[in-house]
């Protein structure tokens, strides 16, 4: 008999799974000709492999037929989450079909999953998880043959330490091997799968950034040990009309905001005076102390880490406010540990400092070297949107403007967390922030070779 899931709800109670709860979406299916008799759901949540869920599907007195969905509820935490089917069909022979996806906090995430005999095989059609097609063949199975090329990644991590589960590899999208007639202008057909059993993996591209080739950004589904190379995902290119990808920038990047919901900062901040949200950016308004900050204890933004944001200021002549602290104009970066918005040390920030004055400075009292302020260059501020990105690595920090190094980095060790701040005090000019993301940074961080191409 064929195998229809009703909407099940694996919850704790009747309440769990209400509109904001982390939930898994799991959209089932069969390969055309297989028949399912029995299934099984297993998850294995985070890279701690801990036990999630375990149920035999459909639970007692549903209707058994296929399509069908279920949902899980999780732990309101970002993670890794391991999803397989197992089950046999009318005739006992095996099916089974997995995945690994990474949930959002307070966002339904969703995966799909076709049944398929593991081994393909001539009276059952493999799901499209089932056989592998990453190994130098031609493509015969699934979601990712609807794509004319393939090139295999090789990540190598140099670091003396693992790259953990979710670390964010950077994947630079050279034109001569991606070229305008093989892609599509948006790039939404360039997408990432790995080798089966897995599926298709988000991605985020960086199509135009400022100073830097465009890239392509993902999360990794399983740790890289130290000197190790991983040369399981590939990057699938060419179709005319794609399906939607696979994009959100919160699965990729350990912190994100986008500001494109809502009128005021979501719960990743704690907001200082009045910022509003509007259009896909937050604006901290003139004259006042609008700041958005992070707890450094819980925003998954560790100590070796590298944050970057896309603003602009309305008016780069804009006196600054003249306080009891000190005359200020505004600053992004890290700075404080906690929610206290002190104009005080320590601070990891780009900062400006006058109508002709903005540059990157660490000040961490007790520092060998930058206990009285360390500044990295001076740029003249302008009323355009500029990429800005603050690295700290054990032993340095550095500054980046438009994707180029703005001095030499300053050589001073970091080792305590800081919160992500972002703040404006300027009289005339508001703050516009069009987006933030945060990632770890490795040292040295992964190299990716892009392999031959492979026609499918």
């Amino acid at each position: 008999m064929k195998f229809r899931l009703a909407a099940l709800v694996l919850c704790a109670s009747a309440t769990a799974c209400k509109p904001g709860a982390t939930t898994l979406a799991l959209s089932i299916d069969a390969a055309s000709g297989v028949t399912v008799e029995t299934l099984a759901l297993h998850l294995v949540l985070g890279s701690d492999g801990d036990a999630g869920v375990s149920e035999a599907l459909p639970p007692s007195g549903a209707t058994p037929t296929l399509p069908g969905r279920a949902v899980v509820r999780l732990p309101d935490v970002a993670m890794d989450i391991a999803v397989s089917l197992d089950g046999e069909d009318a005739d006992g022979n095996p099916l089974h079909a997995d995945t690994v996806t990474r949930t959002v906090p307070h966002e339904e995430v969703a995966v799909s999953l076709t049944l398929g005999a593991p081994g393909g095989g001539d009276d059952l059609a493999g799901g499209d998880l089932a056989t592998p097609v990453d190994g130098g063949l031609p493509c015969t199975l699934g979601a990712r043959c609807v794509y004319t090329y393939r090139r295999q990644l090789t990540i190598h991590n140099g670091a003396a330490a693992a790259l953990p589960t979710g670390y964010t590899v950077r994947v630079p999208l050279d034109p001569a091997l991606f070229p305008s007639g093989k892609v599509l202008a948006n790039l939404n057909d360039v997408r990432v799968f790995g080798d089966p059993p897995a599926g298709e993996y988000t991605r985020v591209i960086d199509a135009t950034p400022p100073g830097q080739m465009r890239a392509l950004w993902i999360a990794l589904a399983r740790p890289i040990a130290a000197g190790a190379s991983d040369t399981s995902y590939s990057i699938y290119y060419g179709d005319a009309s794609p399906p939607a990808p696979p994009a959100n920038p919160a699965m990729v990047f350990p912190l994100y905001d986008g500001f494109d919901t809502g009128t005021a900062p979501s719960s990743l901040w704690v907001a200082n005076g009045a910022p509003t949200v509007s259009g896909g950016n937050v604006t901290l308004h003139q004259n006042g102390q609008d700041a958005i900050t992070t707890v450094a204890a819980t925003d998954n933004v560790p100590t070796l880490s590298a944050v970057e944001w896309r603003s602009r200021v309305t008016d780069a002549a804009s006196a600054g406010q003249v306080t009891a602290n000190g005359t200020f104009w505004w600053w992004a970066g890290y700075q404080r540990t906690g929610v206290d918005f002190m104009p005080a040390d320590p601070w990891i920030v780009w900062i400006q400092r006058s109508a002709t004055d903005l540059h990157g400075e660490q000040k961490v009292g007790g520092s060998a070297t930058c206990a009285s302020g360390c500044n990295a260059g001076t740029v003249t501020p302008d009323n355009n949107y500029h990429w800005y990105r603050v690295e700290r690595n054990a032993a340095a920090t550095r500054f980046y403007i438009d994707g180029v190094l703005s001095a030499p980095a300053i050589s001073d060790a970091n080792g305590v967390d800081y919160s992500i701040m972002l703040r404006n005090w300027a009289v005339t000019s508001d703050l516009v922030v069009d987006w933030v993301r945060a990632r770890a940074l490795a040292s040295p961080e992964p190299t990716v070779t892009v392999g031959g191409e492979i026609v499918n």
